[in-house]
């Protein structure tokens, strides 16, 4: 069975659109900027969806397991949402995204993915906070600067494995 595509901006953006069934959500058109981007958009019979708030739920919660909730905008959310809704379906789907954040959460949630211009991610990466000051470490996107000693805080990887293709 063909996959469903979902695509996120940069599929549109470099005009890197696979054959098939398309789909994606209002947010990623309303990224798009220039006519050309969005006659492109118009005329590659891409089909728009909603995720639903259940998917959604279940993305955020993927995202806080990986540290990826402080790097996911809320577009790529809900992509990521409707990937999932399409695939706890019974249907076959691929996210189509550079964005290694993306990538990162979708492999938490089990769901295929191809990259545009850029290769896939290998591994799986958990992500936290870390203060430049005094070292300690917050588990999400709470804070901007530390509230212990001012600092700023960085994102750093403290967990990665390799992803293992079937």
């Amino acid at each position: 069975m063909e996959p469903v595509y979902v695509l996120d901006t940069s599929a549109l953006i470099f005009r890197s659109i696979p054959e098939g069934r398309k789909v994606t959500i209002t947010e990623v058109y309303d990224e798009l900027e220039g006519e050309l981007s969005k006659l492109f958009f118009e005329k590659s019979s891409i089909k728009v969806l909603y995720s639903d708030e259940e998917s959604i739920e279940k993305v955020r919660d993927a995202a806080k397991g990986t540290g990826d909730d402080m790097k996911l905008s809320e577009t790529d959310v809900k992509l990521l949402a409707l990937a999932n809704q399409i695939k706890e379906e019974g249907k076959d789907v691929k996210i189509v995204s550079d964005d290694y954040s993306i990538q990162n959460v979708a492999n938490k949630l089990n769901l295929e993915f191809e990259g545009i211009m850029q290769e896939e991610i290998g591994k799986e990466f958990r992500w936290i906070k870390k203060c430049v000051g005094c070292y300690r470490e917050f588990n999400s996107d709470e804070y901007d600067m530390c509230p212990i000693c001012g600092s700023g805080l960085q994102n750093r990887v403290i967990r990665q494995k390799d992803i293992i293709d079937d």
